[in-house]
């Protein structure tokens, strides 16, 4: 990070790609306004860096290694939020060490670190090492009254046990991850943080950033002034569409693309039987996308299927009659920005919430989670979503006014006037 000219700002990351491209995109918009980024994860990500020309080093940690684990399959395997949370526990507890000594050698020449929810180590070692930091946000993780806390009651409204419930989440991810940070913080020489964690301290000190569309989750009204919703922070994709899916999407009716991105599970040939099933008796083609899941055809395949690798998604996603995704933040944003009809078929964390966000916008019918997977239960969704041209209507406004937020570019303005302040007190 050494050099002249804007802040230095690192932006340090863990997760999988969903969680990364967002940051490539600020990383890009930061760069444009004169400041020197550097993006901090996973060796999976320097591919991408390196494509959009962002400056890149390497964090400990490898997502898709962990959750083939027997702790990442039993995670992938919960239907318990707080089982899910335990088994997170036993996937990143051994990496802590390793991703705090990381940091400890790549922040000290940083004027401020930009950190994700799952790299919260990183705002332990900037405070150790007396530099600022933002917490930037895919999800929505400040207390509220307008929902509950993702993990404590994903997708379910809790009405006035929405704000407490923010807090609850504090608590057990303190008894579940607090020793190692505890421990960090007595080697460091911090003040303790006591019996509830830092969720406190952190929201009360540090500015939030938050890159997802206010079409799809509006800014609550009870949020404090240092909480920022800026647009999602999308990523236009530098890869031109395969000349076999060109060929494909002009050989007939607009398919369903179906695909579940960097999430795994369990039993890929279920799932891929039940999506390809349910696309023949809903009677459309398909582009089947394996990702991290392992979709296949199978026998399930032939003409009517074709299986793709990685693909630009904002350049096949409006070009398809619907979406059959997992609800991720990335992919459920790109799909709306693209104007497309979303099936949501959600696993955990903040995905049931952004699949009920999707519902009640009109521009996917109920999630199918993952409990009622079933060629019956996807089939009935899917029927709806192609079947319902109204959906369709209500995915091309909220297109619109996506494309009028500020996105990855007014988050890139309001990380260094964040940043512009700290220096000057």
């Amino acid at each position: 990070m050494a050099g002249s000219g804007g802040p230095r700002i690192a932006l340090v990351v863990a997760g999988s790609r969903g969680d990364a491209q967002p940051f490539v995109a600020l990383a890009k918009e930061l760069q444009r306004a004169g400041a020197r980024p550097v993006l901090l994860t996973h060796a999976e990500h320097a591919g991408l860096a390196a494509e959009h020309g962002v400056a890149f080093r390497t964090m400990p940690g490898d997502p898709r290694e962990l959750l083939a684990t027997q702790a990442g399959l039993e995670l992938l395997e919960s239907r318990s939020q707080l089982r899910a949370l335990r088994r997170l526990r036993d996937l990143g507890a051994h990496l802590f060490d390793d991703v705090t000594e990381a940091l400890e050698r790549e922040l000290p020449s940083a004027d401020a670190v930009v950190f994700s929810t799952l790299a919260v180590s990183a705002y332990h070692v900037g405070e150790a090492l007396g530099i600022p930091a933002i917490w930037a946000v895919l999800q929505p993780v400040s207390p509220t009254r307008a929902w509950p806390s993702l993990l404590v009651s994903p997708g379910r409204d809790l009405g006035p046990l929405n704000y407490p419930s923010h807090y609850l989440l504090d608590i057990i991810g303190w008894r579940l991850f607090g020793s190692s940070v505890a421990a960090y913080r007595r080697r460091a020489g911090l003040a303790p943080l006591g019996w509830v964690g830092p969720g406190r301290k952190v929201r009360a000190e540090l500015p939030v950033v938050a890159g997802w569309s206010q079409v799809l989750a509006p800014r609550p009204s009870d949020w404090h002034d240092h909480i920022h919703v800026t647009g999602a922070w999308q990523l236009a994709s530098r890869a031109a569409v395969p000349t076999a899916v060109e060929r494909f999407l002009a050989d007939g009716p607009a398919p369903v693309y179906m695909g579940l991105g960097s999430a795994t599970v369990a039993r890929p040939e279920e799932l891929s039987a039940a999506l390809l099933g349910a696309a023949r008796d809903v009677g459309v083609r398909v582009l089947l996308s394996g990702g991290w899941a392992g979709l296949r055809p199978g026998a399930d395949g032939g003409g009517s299927v074709l299986e793709v690798g990685e693909l630009p998604h904002d350049a096949v996603f409006g070009r398809c009659a619907a979406v059959v995704h997992h609800a991720g933040a990335g992919t459920a944003q790109t799909a709306l920005a693209a104007g497309a009809v979303s099936v949501s078929l959600p696993l955990w964390g903040d995905q049931p919430f952004w699949a009920r966000r999707l519902q009640a916008l009109g521009v996917a019918p109920p999630p199918v989670p993952r409990a009622r997977w079933s060629r019956a239960a996807i089939g009935a969704a899917l029927a709806r979503a192609v079947g319902e041209p109204w959906r369709r209507e209500r995915a091309g406004m909220a297109a619109t006014r996506m494309a009028a937020e500020g996105g990855a570019a007014g988050a890139a303005q309001t990380v260094l006037r964040i940043v512009t302040t700290s220096r000057g007190r």
